[in-house]
């Protein structure tokens, strides 16, 4: 009980504004302006938002793996855009920022889980390896993918 209060006051306060900051750090990358500052973005700026929006994030998928497997999934992918649209935006609100994901992801949800599959052989690599190539490049690979296709469907 103890150890699964701990995991979610670390997850809530550290991992999630420090994932905010990841991205922020992965969009500025796509623009060959990166710097490894940026990954402190979620503790400096609109800490307090960043925890609570990335929470009820978590929060709902949580409740959609647990109701049903496929609804959780779906939700995944629905509210995937989160934190982008956190990194780029400090000062939305959550439910605008839930429902801008929402927007975004509308009709883009089979695309990204067929880009998701597409890296199957990758993670296997990575497995491989021991995890030496997720870590060093299928993980990194994955995520500026991801990043270019928040900035796409942004647009």
């Amino acid at each position: 009980m103890l150890i699964g209060v701990l995991i979610f006051i670390i997850k809530a306060f550290i991992i999630n504004p420090l994932q905010v900051g990841i991205v922020r750090f992965e969009l500025n990358a796509l623009k060959s302006e990166g710097k490894i500052s940026d990954v402190g973005y979620g503790f400096r700026t609109s800490y307090m938002r960043n925890v609570n929006t990335m929470f009820m994030c978590s929060l709902y998928i949580l409740i959609g793996l647990i109701l049903f497997i496929i609804p959780g999934i779906i939700l995944s992918y629905q509210l995937m855009m989160v934190p982008y649209i956190l990194a780029e935006n400090p000062d939305i609100e959550r439910k605008e920022a839930l429902k801008l994901s929402e927007k975004y992801m509308e009709g883009n949800k089979w695309d990204t889980l067929y880009l998701d599959w597409s890296f199957l052989l990758w993670h296997v690599l990575g497995e491989i390896t021991f995890g030496i190539a997720e870590l060093f490049y299928v993980g990194p690979y994955l995520r500026l993918t991801h990043a270019a296709l928040y900035e796409a469907i942004k647009k």
